[in-house]
């Protein structure tokens, strides 16, 4: 490799800074002149952007393992002059944005024999896409410390070793696990997913430096540390949401780290029963889908057995036949705690339109709705309910689909 391919190198790079999919057509342009595969990977190894030429798959899958084990030894020393060499014939360097370490270029040459120059070639790479991230709206990642995104890859992606013998230390658990958490979870459904997940968590780390995230898929997961207020937290996320037009959900507040896993899948269930119970809602609380989640998992079993399912029907077809709205009326009757001026409220009518509606109810069901365990039961079998008609639905739909 010569020195014009070296010039061509730096023109390339020169030219695709600030373009459209410009960090893509440098990295191809780059690599079918030099002859070799060329690829950026984040911090874990993960690739996000290659042009492999070389077809070198195999060698590929254990990217994330070396990469880890060439780096995270030298986190507690703030080392950055690690000889990254993965392998014969290869040359590593890490793409650092403000003194932090966001990924590694990686260049792997035929026949595991190293060119001339290939150390300039790549530091062209790691300038030009270090540039990219600093100043693209867009950037690939978030610039976070390596630490604090390894604790959120073991913390929320649930790997609880990272590298050969490699843990999460004491120390780094200390200074990131901050008691007073909250869970979020932040989903997109569209085919942009990617770009804009990222866009989402630089924007809500530039607000909060306590955040600790991990992006799996179509999902983002937040861990906030430290909360105090987690209505002011809630309304923040709703308004991300509606910004950019994705679903969110939001836990509540706990203070036992070793909840953090359980109440992950937890919500979870949450996002996903919240989506079933109202495909055109965005925005869900652990608290107010609590009853329907619980809900969920005895749905699951194929347990219920259908209490007052009758009596509740019945309420059904009074509503069709004469144009009521007595089942949704003892629902949310039931919902607010036997609360009448609050039920009224949630439906917007007048507290003695309630008062006969509940009465017309009680006529209808003959049982009494202010006893307790009456009124529990209920609540929950019209819960039920709900969930085996829309899940039936739903295969009703993708029967006619097919």
């Amino acid at each position: 490799m010569d020195s014009k391919d070296l010039g061509f190198c730096y023109r390339v790079a020169f030219e695709c800074i600030g373009k459209e999919n410009g960090i893509e057509r440098m990295i191809h342009e780059i690599a079918r002149r030099i002859g070799a595969t060329v690829i950026i990977t984040n911090i874990y190894g993960e690739i996000v952007s290659e042009c492999d030429i070389l077809h070198l798959r195999n060698e590929k899958e254990n990217f994330d393992r070396k990469i880890r084990n060439l780096v995270l030894p030298n986190l507690d020393s703030g080392n950055k002059e690690v000889d990254f060499k993965l392998s014969a014939g290869s040359v590593m360097r890490p793409i650092e944005v403000k003194h932090n370490v966001e990924g590694f270029a990686v260049i792997l040459f035929p026949g595991h024999e190293e060119k001339e120059n290939c150390t300039e070639v790549v530091n062209v790479i790691v300038k030009a896409v270090a540039i990219e991230l600093e100043h693209h709206k867009d950037r690939a990642w978030c610039s976070i410390s390596m630490e604090r995104q390894i604790v959120s890859e073991i913390v929320l992606g649930g790997k609880h070793e990272i590298g050969e013998g490699i843990h999460m230390k004491e120390k780094m658990e200390q200074s990131y696990l901050i008691p007073g958490f909250l869970l979020g979870i932040v989903r997109c459904t569209d085919h942009k997913h990617l770009g804009k997940l990222q866009s989402i968590r630089n924007q809500i780390y530039e607000k909060d430096q306590e955040l600790l995230s991990y992006l799996s898929g179509d999902k983002l997961y937040l861990l906030f540390t430290g909360r105090k207020e987690e209505q002011k937290t809630a309304e923040f996320l709703r308004e991300v949401g509606q910004a950019f037009g994705v679903r969110i959900c939001v836990g509540s507040l706990f203070s036992d780290k070793e909840e953090i896993v359980s109440r992950k899948k937890f919500l979870e269930r949450v996002m996903q029963t919240g989506t079933k119970m109202d495909p055109c809602k965005d925005f869900f609380r652990e608290k107010e889908c609590f009853l329907e989640t619980i809900c969920s998992y005895m749905m699951a079993e194929n347990e219920f057995q259908g209490y007052y399912c009758e009596e509740l029907e019945r309420l059904r077809k009074e509503d069709v036949q004469k144009g009521t709205e007595f089942y949704e009326s003892l629902k949310q009757y039931l919902l607010s705690g036997n609360n009448v001026g609050m039920a009224a409220k949630k439906l917007f009518v007048h507290r003695n339109t309630m008062i006969y509606r509940l009465q017309k109810i009680n006529e209808l069901l003959k049982i009494n709705l202010n006893e307790p365990d009456t009124a529990r039961m209920l609540l929950i079998s019209m819960v039920l309910q709900e969930l085996i008609d829309k899940s039936n639905k739903k295969v009703d739909e993708e029967g006619d689909l097919r």
